[in-house]
């Protein structure tokens, strides 16, 4: 599959991800990642990945950042 069948991310989602993907705390892997999501009623939540070095106590940047949506009182994502 082409990246031409992807849309390209709204642009609030991609600049709130890039934000999110400087926040980062990867001190092993140095493997950023910034994760942006729009829930239903319009919410922007962000995430990223957290290292541990328990190796794999770690969090990825896409769990963070669903937890982050369902402690701000918000169950679904729109994109």
């Amino acid at each position: 599959m082409s990246s031409d069948s992807h849309p390209a991310p709204p642009a609030d989602l991609l600049a709130a991800a890039t934000e999110a993907h400087a926040t980062a705390y990867c001190p092993y892997s140095r493997y950023h990642v910034g994760v942006a999501l729009r829930t239903v009623s319009g919410a922007v939540i962000t995430g990223c990945n957290v290292e541990n070095a328990a190796f794999p106590l770690g969090t990825c940047a896409e769990a963070g950042t669903i937890s982050a949506m369902v402690r701000a009182g918000h169950h679904r994502i729109a994109e």
